[in-house]
């Protein structure tokens, strides 16, 4: 058993006993909870019952959409350059992130509709879907390139250097898969507007790498919360997933995250 799993289970322990339900839990003398970063121990910020039982909550229910990417220690300047000239040249044909974004919104869900009708929804998960999560897994990667969350192009499986997992799983239909298109719609209207806070973020990161080399790690941290908001719509929209994405903006490390692929 890891650190990360050993402290989830000692603060799932720690809040039952608080509840009086069985009897106080010894930590193994191994394991400091001081010490442990804040990323493993939610419960240390859970003061109100309210809040505890949110947090065991969503222990106990993580999100089938597991998205992770860590920070570069250092940039390098010739990729920002080159970022320029993509989006310069993605911009001059009209293939802007956005527009690729409204494609991959729309275009998604009628994928799924169309392979589902046309196979079965349980066909759909054990055939197409693993295609889908490969594919998807590319075009994140490429959406961290491009925002500064990761610094080599994702040219091969190698440099995606992003953790995309999907723990598959529902009984989709032709009906539900085209519903999706009006069941995220909350989900894309938030994720517009955090793009808006994103966009100029990348404008500071920007400076951040032009001139030290590195991005701010707030900058970074948002960045990494729009692009694990973003995977999750994308996955559910996909078909892949029964549940939307959570409206929680979670900007730090997955605790449970392999490493990058």
């Amino acid at each position: 058993m890891d650190l990360t799993t050993d402290a989830r289970l000692l603060g799932l322990a720690e809040e039952l006993v608080r509840a009086g339900v069985g009897a106080p839990a010894t930590p193994p003398p191994a394991t400091d909870l001081r010490r442990l970063p804040a990323v493993v121990q939610p419960w240390s910020r859970a003061r109100t019952p309210r809040r505890r039982a949110r947090v065991m909550h969503n222990i106990r229910m993580a999100h089938p959409v597991l998205f992770d990417v860590q920070r570069p220690s250092a940039y390098q300047r010739v990729q920002l350059a080159l970022r320029f000239v993509l989006m310069f040249l993605m911009a001059a044909v009209g293939c802007t992130l956005g527009w690729l974004f409204g494609v991959l919104y729309i275009g998604l869900p009628i994928f799924a509709a169309w392979v589902i009708s046309e196979r079965g929804g349980e066909r759909y998960l054990a055939e197409s879907a693993p295609q889908v999560v490969r594919f998807l897994r590319w075009v994140i990667a490429f959406y961290a390139y491009l925002g500064l969350a990761t610094d080599r192009p994702p040219l091969s499986a190698s440099e995606l250097d992003v953790t995309f997992e999907v723990e598959l799983g529902g009984t989709p239909t032709t009906q539900s898969a085209l519903l999706r298109l009006l069941r995220s719609v909350p989900a894309a209207l938030a994720l517009f507007f955090l793009g808006i806070v994103s966009a100029f973020l990348w404008v500071v990161g920007a400076l951040g790498i032009l001139f030290w080399k590195t991005v701010p790690e707030p900058v970074f941290d948002f960045q990494r919360g729009v692009l694990r908001w973003e995977a999750r719509l994308f996955a559910f929209n996909a078909s892949l997933v029964e549940e939307p994405p959570p409206f929680s903006f979670e900007t730090g490390a997955a605790p449970n995250a392999t490493a990058p692929r």
